[in-house]
């Protein structure tokens, strides 16, 4: 299967943006929207859902590249210095950006909105578990329903509720963010 098709959520049309959840706005986040279907990186994506990106990518981390002139954004990895495509072709500093990180996913659920972030923040003492941290000023708007996480996993560490909204997280345990 091929990889999702993506657009920056402010190329969206006003009504659609209307339907999509009201993700916190961050000067450092860059998001996009899923128009068409796809997989990349072990992940699949459905139209409607929203990727946010945010901060420096490092080797191995999933990418929105962004080309520089005309393009549609399309994911990519990063692997050392270099950008690799969502086919795994290399894609040149000069013609692709990265728009930062893939650190979340917003998706519908059955209950409302469901936030999906690609990694956990690890706060608190040596020998803590790690938990999901999100600042109060990052939280998605209140209008937003509940989400149960699924019977199969009740007990995930993985899996919490925030503020009404299913957070789970995957990938490994960051610390030093916050």
């Amino acid at each position: 299967m091929s990889a999702p098709v993506l657009s920056p959520i402010e190329e969206i049309p006003p009504k659609l943006q209307e339907r999509l959840p009201s993700v916190p706005d961050s000067e450092d986040a860059s998001l996009f929207v899923v128009l068409r279907s796809g997989s990349f990186g072990g992940q699949h994506w459905v139209p409607g859902e929203v990727l946010v990106c945010r901060g420096t990518a490092y080797t191995g981390d999933a990418v929105v590249l962004v080309a520089r002139g005309h393009g549609r954004p399309r994911l990519g990895c990063v692997q050392g210095s270099r950008f690799f495509g969502d086919a795994g072709e290399p894609c040149h500093p000069a013609r692709w950006r990265a728009a930062g990180r893939v650190v979340a996913t917003y998706s519908t659920n059955v209950g409302g909105w469901a936030v999906e972030l690609e990694s956990m923040v690890a706060i608190g003492g040596a020998g803590e578990s790690p938990v999901v941290a999100i600042p109060p000023s990052q939280l998605p708007q209140p209008a937003l329903a509940r989400s149960r996480p699924s019977p199969a996993s009740p007990a995930s560490p993985a899996t919490r509720h925030h503020a009404g909204i299913l957070v789970s997280a995957r990938g490994s345990v960051m610390s030093g963010e916050g």
